[in-house]
């Protein structure tokens, strides 16, 4: 975990939706693939307390990360 850091950038971001949600709250998993000096890749899966188990949006993340950037 690198906590809030200013001059931190996305660099890359990409959202499938997959199917149309229940009318049910949302909940988002959260998976850190990797976390370099330079870079963060994320991918979080959405679903809904209703259908855990079926996907409706998937997203990746990369994060430009500034190796100087103080809190």
């Amino acid at each position: 975990h690198t906590g809030p850091k200013p001059l931190t950038v996305t660099t890359s971001l990409n959202m499938n939706f997959m199917r149309k949600p229940d009318l049910a709250p949302t909940l988002g998993t959260f998976e850190m693939m990797k976390l370099g000096k330079r870079l963060a890749v994320v991918r979080v899966t959405l679903a809904t307390e209703t259908a855990p188990g079926l996907p409706v949006a998937d997203a990746s993340a990369t994060y430009a990360i500034q190796p100087d950037a103080k809190i």
